[in-house]
């Protein structure tokens, strides 16, 4: 293991991404705040969100490699930092809202999923906000990913659907899984352009092709309370077991880089 950065007790850091220098920036969703680590791990700085209660939950760094954006679940807010200007951006939305999911979206625009307000929002570069809403009532919008002819695509965790969005006509398309019971929680693309689409429950990762084909893979845990799944360094799919406490990977055949990152510590 490279290292450990210890927060404080009852911090809750929840979101994580890395900016162009290799900084690390994490939301501490108990005591908000946004927190920068170098690229050893080492705290930097911690910077208080403007209002009180706000609940940074998601964080995705913006195109430029420098703007900081983040949820706020607690109170319905997304909002940007910009370190170098120490600038502060707050968008309000519905109070119960709770906005917890972001992505870098077509144009450098930013999406977000609202899982109580059942939209799916996005924001563009000048800041204007625009807001989607869900054909399924209450379908409580999970992860949310960029991919496939600029169309944004999102779990249904209420739904049992994934869905994609279409952000020039508004549409949104979805697409119901047969498993009875099922809630869907994380997705991310491969190498391939195949959507990986990963159950809260049962024990079930899909892997969607681009031609809506897909093939199942059943876990070896029954009840894994599926949380994550991204695409690593590696090529392969990685995914977190909240429940089993176990993180996995499924090998998707991409080729491998001609080296992986060099460890910084």
């Amino acid at each position: 293991m490279a290292g450990i950065t210890d927060f404080p007790d009852n911090s809750g850091p929840h979101g994580i991404d890395m900016d162009w220098r290799g900084h690390v920036w994490v939301t501490e969703e108990f005591t908000n705040a946004l927190v920068e680590l170098d690229t050893t791990g080492k705290l930097i700085a911690r910077y208080p969100l403007p209002q009180t209660s706000e609940g940074p939950h998601g964080l995705r760094i913006g195109c430029d490699g420098h703007t900081v954006w983040w949820t706020g679940k607690a109170n319905g807010t997304v909002g940007s930092f910009d370190p170098r200007t120490r600038t502060w951006t707050v968008h309000r939305l519905a109070p119960d809202s709770q906005p917890i999911y972001l992505a870098r979206g077509p144009h450098c625009a930013m999406f977000f999923t609202e899982l109580t307000g059942n939209r799916i929002g996005r924001i563009d570069t000048n800041g204007l906000l625009r807001e989607y809403p869900i054909p399924t009532p209450d379908s409580r919008p999970i992860a949310v990913a960029a991919g496939r002819s600029d169309h944004v695509w999102f779990t249904e965790e209420a739904g049992a659907a994934y869905a994609e969005l279409d952000p020039v006509t508004g549409r949104i398309t979805e697409h119901r899984t047969d498993v009875e019971g099922a809630e869907l929680a994380g997705l991310d693309f491969d190498c391939f352009g195949n959507l990986w689409v990963q159950y809260n429950q049962p024990g079930l990762i899909d892997r969607v092709r681009p031609d809506l084909t897909t093939s199942r893979y059943a876990l070896p845990t029954t009840a894994p309370v599926g949380h994550r799944i991204i695409s690593g360094p590696d090529g392969s799919m990685w995914f977190t077991e909240l429940a089993a406490d176990t993180v996995g990977s499924i090998t998707t055949g991409c080729p491998l880089p001609d080296r992986l990152p060099e460890p910084t510590a």
